[in-house]
């Protein structure tokens, strides 16, 4: 009879207790939050009939957000602004009518991962103390299940691709497997495609890489060579995209500027430590675990190989997006889906910081973990799934209109956008808006939502 071996039996459970809680998301009802869902949701449609971009008289049939989603190809043609890679992971699920259960699957790669990261790290009789409280900590995140809940937004994707290839050019170093090397780079470059800022990946592992010659006094340049040779392939039909439809490999439905956010001038540690603290009441909503990884780093200084990847994936994508104007916006779930392409590792630095503790402590630190995190998306999902008054899915990141006085302001505000939706194919004959009218519009948007929560 075939048992399971023991060392593989957290994996199974917590597994189970992820499709648990999948499971449980599915019975919320279905509510577009952001732009960003609409815009992924009608990619997963096209995509799934072949149609990579539409005609501009088709574009009269859909709602603002939509167009402020989409911008002209070289053809004339509209065509999204976002990277194709989760539109086109999605539409491979829609085509089951599994998109719905696209954070059901993507989650357990994400578990899958980090248990095999902490296996290599960890000892037998660590690793199923280790992997189940790391993967506590992941799956009752605030962030990981919001983000979870919305099934048509790329961050969930990004941040597993990215994980996978980071984590399997770590399992394939120590083991010297050349197949597997190339392999995750190209689960890093298909990341990409989710992603724009995940090409963050490459100085990842060449710092990291750099760091072990520095310890080891040994070079793994063939290990380097063979993971950016598969990042390159992966990206490649990304820039054959972009030259189809933008006229440049390099060109995007984004301004350099767009992706992340606006740039803060020189890089220095300074500006990065003053957006820093700006943004980590937002951080610790969204990860309520982050305390706990100064700990974690303490636990593991005998894990150099291991500590070193943690400390440089966190400090590459941390430093590069508080450089940047756009992550410092007002909620946890828009700042704290920004930084979740490095939840793992600080899920893993949390999990080893608590191993200080007795098992009765740490279950008792993690019921606590459990109660603040349930209260943070019990917040989420009255203010962005249940409240009526919501269903202008930028609003998402702001406040919720308590009182009856504020709920009537919004609807008189709310009605004049709807105007502007209905009258938009009218603005300049054929049904688009140019770069000016946007920015007009997103003006106008902005301060009167501005005006909303001030209130």
């Amino acid at each position: 009879m075939w048992r399971l071996d023991s060392q593989y039996r957290p994996l199974l459970f917590m597994l189970i207790f992820h499709f648990l809680v999948q499971s449980a998301m599915l019975f919320l009802p279905e509510k577009l939050i952001e732009p960003d869902d609409e815009i992924y949701k009608l990619s997963m449609e096209m995509f799934s009939q072949g149609r990579f971009s539409i005609p501009k008289v088709e574009l009269r049939n859909y709602p603002i957000n939509i167009h402020l989603m989409m911008t002209k190809s070289v053809d004339g043609r509209s065509v999204s602004k976002k990277p194709p890679g989760y539109g086109i992971w999605l539409a491979g699920l829609h085509l089951s009518g599994m998109e719905r259960l696209s954070s059901l699957i993507l989650g357990s790669f994400f578990i899958t991962g980090l248990f095999f990261l902490l296996k290599e790290s960890s000892d037998h009789h660590r690793l199923g103390r280790e992997f189940s409280v790391a993967c506590f900590l992941l799956i009752t995140c605030p962030t990981f299940m919001v983000l979870s809940y919305m099934t048509y937004m790329s961050d969930l994707g990004s941040a597993v691709f990215i994980s996978l290839g980071i984590i399997l050019y770590y399992l394939a170093r120590s083991r010297g497997l050349k197949t597997a090397t190339l392999i995750s780079g190209v689960l890093a470059g298909i990341s990409v495609s989710f992603r724009y800022t995940n090409v963050f990946a490459l100085p990842v592992i060449i710092l990291w890489e750099a760091w072990m010659f520095f310890r080891e006094r040994k070079s793994s340049l063939p290990g380097l060579f063979l993971f950016v040779v598969g990042f390159g392939l992966a990206v490649a039909p990304l820039m054959v995209y972009h030259q189809h439809f933008f006229g440049s490999f390099f060109a995007t439905g984004y301004k350099l500027t767009q992706i992340i956010g606006v740039q803060q001038g020189v890089f220095s540690v300074d500006k990065i430590l003053d957006n820093f603290w700006k943004v980590l009441p937002q951080i610790l909503k969204g990860y309520p675990f982050l305390l706990l990884a100064p700990l974690g780093l303490f636990m593991s200084r005998k894990r150099d190989f291991l500590q070193s990847l943690l400390v440089i994936w966190t400090a590459v994508f941390l430093s590069s997006y508080l450089f940047f104007a756009g992550s410092l916006p007002q909620s946890f779930v828009f700042t704290g889906r920004k930084f979740f392409p490095f939840v793992l590792p600080l899920c893993v630095l949390a999990a080893l910081g608590l191993q200080i503790f007795s098992w009765k402590q740490i279950l008792s630190s993690m019921t606590v973990l459990l109660i603040i995190n349930l209260s943070v998306v019990t917040e989420f999902a009255q203010t962005a799934i249940f409240a009526n008054v919501w269903d202008f899915g930028t609003l998402s990141r702001n406040r919720t209109l308590y009182s009856k006085e504020k709920t009537r302001i919004f609807a008189e505000n709310l009605e004049i956008i709807r105007k502007l939706e209905q009258g938009i194919q009218d603005l300049d004959g054929n049904g688009t808006i140019d770069n000016v009218e946007k920015k007009l519009i997103g003006i106008y948007m902005s301060a009167e939502m501005k005006r909303l929560r001030d209130l």
